[in-house]
């Protein structure tokens, strides 16, 4: 019936990417985007300039990345702003990470923290074939080490301070509870929130429940246990557990000054593929190879930086002067790039439409508006007029032509949706 409109074009936007930055793939696909988190480089930092001006140091491959505002924290379960996530991402691993699929072609969720994927206890099979199930256990590696930032003071640690086991993880699940922690509470992905509330963990916040009886559980040093409210499939738990936000905290570090705990690099330790060794507000974080995370394989990059920098043009320049391996497009500035080789096209999620009154009379007019006196064209409600108007418009002269920096679309739906988010597929396949 085109209620929605006559679809037009997807908005998209621009970067653009480094020379010696190669990427994995040439068209974004959702998800993973260009996948840059997995690139590699022709050249070392020799050949380029860092945030300081001078030459980077040769045989290292840094990612010279960019954002608008310093750290709010480090601790992941306080964080409230895509600056921190963007950051924290790389310097804190997750029990589940994403990774492309064998072509390419979108995603898989696998182990990366957790030895393997969730188990269900005393679950059942669904009419679809599915198997869900109310408790979960995940195994953790067995390879899992923290690292501190240089200088650290470890001499009133546990003797096994440098282990991480499900010890770690219970014990900041009850304190993040405790505390009442906005991820642990809120946020969508906390143990509240009724798509994957944990038994007795509200209660538990009330104060009517001791966190023994809380859905949280340790089975062995390896093994944790999550009982929910609701039945789960294994992909609601991987996806649930993909973010870094369900990592621990370090135990003596919290305990030996709660509030100083997150407010400083130097004042957490480290289990993500890097590490902080460097942060000067409103210039850089600098972050660095961490050498016991367990999967050294998985990234090709030596490090990471973020210069900070708020303005947008600034930022731009940074780009130009060669100190940075991708930057957004300021939209005018589009028009003089799009020749540009190392210029990439990022599809939108949305979609400009063509809008009408389609109700055809004053009658439907006022059943569906009654205060309104508009008197609504009665072509715009016939059928043949609307499908017209969907055949006639020349989208890819408006999209490409005209504007210029768009992509013409026939759908009401462009193709960075998922229609099925556990395989991948985008919603026009």
């Amino acid at each position: 019936r085109m209620w929605g409109g006559v679809p037009l074009y997807v908005s998209s936007s621009f970067a653009l990417y480094s020379e010696r930055l190669q990427l994995p793939i040439e068209e974004t696909i959702p998800v993973m985007g260009f996948g840059s988190e997995f690139g590699t480089m022709s050249a070392d930092d020799s050949s380029v300039l860092m945030e300081n001006g001078q030459p980077g140091e040769a045989g290292k491959y840094t990612y010279r990345d960019v954002t608008t505002t310093n750290p709010g924290t480090f601790n992941q379960w306080l964080y409230d702003s895509s600056t921190d996530s963007d950051m924290m991402t790389h310097y804190f691993d997750a029990l589940y990470y994403y990774a492309f699929n064998a072509d390419k072609t979108g995603y898989e969720v696998l182990p990366s923290m957790a030895a393997s994927f969730p188990t269900p206890i005393e679950g059942r099979e669904t009419e679809s074939g599915k198997q869900v199930s109310r408790t979960w256990q995940v195994e953790l590696r067995d390879d899992l080490v923290w690292t501190y930032f240089d200088g650290t003071d470890t001499s009133g640690f546990a003797a096994d301070h440098e282990v991480i086991d499900a010890n770690d993880f219970l014990f900041t699940f009850e304190t993040g509870l405790a505390e009442g922690w906005f991820r642990a509470i809120s946020g969508g992905g906390d143990f509240l929130t009724e798509a994957q509330a944990i038994v007795n963990a509200q209660e538990f916040v009330d104060g009517t429940k001791e966190f023994s009886e809380v859905g949280l559980r340790m089975i062995d040093e390896t093994t944790l246990e999550f009982e929910f409210l609701n039945e789960q499939s294994e992909w609601n738990v991987k996806y649930w557990l993909s973010s870094f936000v369900m990592t621990p905290v370090h135990e003596d570090l919290y305990n030996a000054d709660p509030v100083a705990y997150g407010t400083a690099p130097e004042t957490i330790a480290y289990h993500g593929a890097y590490m902080v060794t460097y942060y000067e507000a409103d210039k850089v974080l600098r972050l660095v190879e961490n050498p016991n995370f367990h999967s050294p394989e998985r990234y090709f990059y030596t490090g990471r930086n973020f210069s900070i920098i708020i303005d947008t043009e600034i930022r731009f320049q940074e780009f130009l002067d060669g100190k940075l391996e991708a930057i957004g497009v300021p939209s005018s500035k589009v028009t003089t790039y799009l020749n540009d080789p190392r210029l990439k096209k990022i599809v939108g999620s949305s979609v400009r439409r063509l809008n009408y009154n389609g109700l055809g009379t004053v009658e439907a007019q006022k059943e569906v508006f009654p205060d309104s006196d508009y008197v609504p064209e009665p072509l715009l409600a016939n059928q043949n007029f609307k499908m017209a108007m969907f055949h006639v418009i020349d989208r890819e002269k408006l999209a490409l032509d005209i504007i210029k920096t768009q992509v013409p679309v026939m759908y009401l739906f462009s193709e960075a949706y998922l229609v099925d988010a556990e395989l991948g597929i985008p919603y026009r396949n």
